[in-house]
């Protein structure tokens, strides 16, 4: 299926898929499309970003660079299960670069081009990891939080325990204002 050719959607599908392309941003793609092909050392070939995307070559080549001690095994071939495979490695390699399972898209998110805005979203991840992983490369998106942990002492900790709290400093009740007292008339005697 070409990527003009998209089947007719109807109800809760077609209601999903018009806000899937409504997150998409263009000039994210622009920004993960320039970051894959700085590292595959090739421009994309397609004439979309899904059409380059899809047999995963350029994935495995950029995922090559960040990780060369664990090369993965590209194969170049216009038989889907092939194209998926060169997917599924580079998402692999994902994991073991240290991508969360919530970041990574799913095979089917690319080659059936179900969902191109979380493979954006994957590689802007994986720029991230690879970073804090110590690569030396360009880092799309915010910055990875890091651990910021505090040291109390135990003088600090009671004087926190002794405080009200703010939820205890509104003196007015919610159900002030009600009364529950006789019956509620309602045809009018």
């Amino acid at each position: 299926m070409d990527d003009d050719e998209q089947p007719q959607l109807y109800g809760l599908d077609k209601e999903l898929a018009e806000k899937r392309a409504a997150k998409y941003d263009p000039k994210r793609e622009a920004e993960a499309q320039a970051y894959l092909e700085q590292l595959a050392g090739q421009p994309f070939a397609g004439a979309s970003f899904h059409e380059s995307l899809k047999d995963g070559v350029l994935l495995c080549k950029a995922m090559n660079t960040i990780v060369p001690e664990m090369p993965i095994k590209i194969v170049v071939s216009k038989m889907p299960f092939k194209q998926m495979e060169n997917i599924g490695a580079f998402l692999d390699r994902m994991e073991k670069v240290g991508v969360p399972a919530h970041e990574r898209f799913l095979t089917v998110d690319l080659y059936e081009a179900k969902d191109l805005n979380q493979v954006v979203n994957s590689i802007f991840s994986l720029s991230r990891h690879a970073a804090k992983r110590g690569f030396q490369g360009t880092v799309l998106g915010p910055k990875l939080t890091e651990k910021n942990e505090r040291q109390f002492t135990e003088e600090q900790l009671r004087q926190a325990a002794a405080m009200p709290s703010k939820l205890m400093s509104f003196s007015t009740s919610v159900s002030s204002g009600l009364t529950f007292s006789g019956r509620r008339e309602i045809g009018g005697k």
